[in-house]
């Protein structure tokens, strides 16, 4: 009975958090409407349960917990939140417009933590989750930005192929902005399943004599959308 017991309070001290996972940060955006051209990073819980995010805390390079601190909020299980850096709600309203982002997915601005540190689009950057005890509970380093391209990972912190969000790929879209940003934020991408190597070869190809064969449409494409896969 007492080795039972002992296993079983084990078990009611697991931490939930260990599924909290940041899957998507924009550093550099191609907006030039300052309303929507602030970073935002994605919050994502991967778990089947509820975390309450009271005391939680995150931070950039600087790795320093307590400073930028969450409000009372539950992070219910498959849901991704928004953390923008945003003065104002109409800011928040513009951003939701910008993306199509529906109402029911939560966003959080600037004055929600108390501050927002910028990312370094140039040099990389590192996001770091911290609870309640401020004990790391994720952290993402990403490198120098591709303008209007946010990085993206999937829901077990592989990165998508490329490392970078591409529109039409990983459930990516482009904003309505001109020009526009690439990414999903508040949907975080799925680690597609096992897939076999598909390739594509048109039907008909031709070429005139001569004419150098890196002209023509004769090609064969081998795509895996497994992104620790090699074809």
């Amino acid at each position: 009975m007492k080795i039972f017991l002992s296993l079983f309070g084990l078990f009611l001290l697991t931490p939930v958090y260990a599924d909290l996972v940041i899957t998507e940060v924009m550093s550099s955006s191609d907006h030039t409407d300052t309303a929507i051209d602030g970073d935002w990073w994605e919050l994502t819980n991967t778990g089947a349960t509820s975390v309450n995010l009271s005391g939680y805390s995150w931070d950039d390079e600087s790795n320093t917990p307590g400073l930028q601190v969450f409000g009372g909020i539950n992070i219910l299980s498959g849901e991704s939140i928004i953390l923008l850096n945003a003065d104002t709600v109409s800011d928040v309203a513009a951003f939701r417009a910008a993306w199509n982002i529906p109402e029911s997915t939560r966003i959080r601005r600037k004055a929600y933590f108390g501050n927002f540190p910028g990312f370094s689009g140039t040099s990389g950057d590192t996001i770091y989750l911290y609870d309640a005890s401020n004990a790391v509970v994720d952290s993402w380093t990403f490198g120098a930005a591709s303008d209007g391209q946010s990085f993206a990972r999937f829901n077990d912190k592989s990165s998508v192929p490329g490392g970078v969000s591409v529109s039409g790929l990983y459930g990516a879209t482009s904003s309505n902005e001109s020009p526009a940003d690439q990414g999903s934020p508040g949907s975080a991408s799925v680690l597609p399943p096992p897939t076999s190597p598909s390739f594509i070869l048109s039907d008909t190809t031709s070429w005139v004599a001569g004419v150098s064969i890196a002209t023509s449409k004769f090609r064969v494409v081998a795509t895996d959308l497994n992104p620790a896969d090699s074809v």
